[in-house]
């Protein structure tokens, strides 16, 4: 038998096939030609395989690479720094005191970091809240970081909310030139000019590795009060808020991008009262609507999320979790686990999948 050479082999260690079957191959083999895994499986396998480099896996676990569902670009940098009334320096920092180098050097460190975790895809927040949209330039410094990382990545960029923007009217960004800082407003609209600039000039670039999603705060409202930004709010709110709605899942929709939000406590419920369920059904269905944090969620809501099968993004440990409740993540997602049986979700109960 010819031998079947390959650039790597992966060879003798614990590996976590992740498959439908979830088996375990102690001691397994992966193989690598290129880009692309060719065989993956127990050992003995692999005898006839011969490789230009060999890793030795002995005692070590090998498993396909994390996601990351939920995170904000700019925060790699600045760690745990938050002001406890304040909050974020969301504002003060992001938008007026940091350049594209700023977001680029940031994007290197992150990947850096999630790639140390065994994260190779992550989400990261580089437009709406709180990060900056007001020119498509600081994601461009994101997506240029991926690249050269050699990871993959999802980039979230879109408009700030507009009752619950975690940015000051007008909404304003600095540039800097040679030491000189130059301090402009945008509006709404330019902000979604700027998204469908970004995912036109980097989806599926660095062969397709960095992808862009629309990331809009808040799909259906923000009704659980948010300690640092409160806002209550008015019919005269509603209409526009569906209407922002809609553009972004049309907008989603004819670029076939994710559309990424937040959910918590109250929103689902406020959007099928007001919004009318056919619509909320129609903005949240299918597979291409993810919903982060959606904690202290109520049975109802737990149900309309389930039926739409939407994806639901947990953080799991985050101040949200602590002033709404936890995210109900065995309610909303059932795996069944049976022996030589693929793992799958209970659909028929109308549950959310669970990323």
């Amino acid at each position: 038998m010819e031998p079947i050479e390959v650039d790597l082999l992966i060879d003798g260690g614990t590996v976590l096939t992740m498959d439908p079957y979830d088996r375990v191959c102690e001691p397994g083999s992966v193989a690598v030609q290129g880009s692309c895994i060719v065989g993956v499986g127990p050992r003995e396998e692999f005898s006839n395989f011969r490789a230009k480099r060999v890793i030795d896996a002995t005692r070590m676990a090998v498993l396909p690479g994390l996601i990351d569902t939920y995170g904000h670009a700019g925060h790699g940098l600045i760690k745990g720094l938050c002001h406890p009334a304040l909050d974020w320096p969301s504002e003060a920092l992001y938008f007026h005191s940091t350049d594209e180098r700023w977001w680029y050097a940031e994007g290197l460190l992150s990947g850096l970091e999630r790639l140390n975790f065994g994260v190779t895809c992550g989400f990261s927040v580089v437009g709406a809240t709180p990060a900056r949209i007001d020119s498509p330039i600081f994601a461009e410094q994101q997506a240029r970081a991926l690249a050269e990382l050699g990871v993959r990545g999802v980039l979230g960029v879109g408009p700030p909310d507009p009752y619950v923007s975690h940015l000051s009217e007008p909404w304003s960004g600095s540039f800097w030139n040679d030491g000189k800082k130059l301090t402009r407003t945008f509006t709404y609209e330019e902000a979604v000019r700027n998204t469908a600039a970004v995912i036109s000039g980097h989806d599926g670039s660095a062969e397709g590795r960095v992808r862009v999603a629309i990331h809009f705060p808040y799909l259906f409202g923000r009704v659980a009060e948010h300690l640092q930004q409160p806002f209550s709010y008015t019919d005269e709110c509603v209409p526009k808020m569906i209407d922002q709605a809609e553009e972004m899942r049309e907008l989603a929709d004819r670029h076939q991008v994710l559309l990424h939000t937040h959910v918590f406590r109250g929103s689902v419920s406020y959007a099928l009262q007001r919004f009318g369920a056919e619509r909320v059904q129609r903005l949240m269905d299918g597979s291409g609507v993810a919903f982060a944090h959606s904690n202290g969620l109520t049975e109802i809501e737990i149900d309309a999320l389930g039926t739409a099968q939407a994806g639901i993004c947990v953080v799991p440990f985050t101040h949200e979790n602590i002033w709404y409740g936890a995210c109900p993540v065995v309610e909303l997602g059932v795996v069944i686990l049976g022996e030589c049986q693929a793992p799958a979700v209970d659909t028929a109960q109308g549950r959310a999948k669970v990323m």
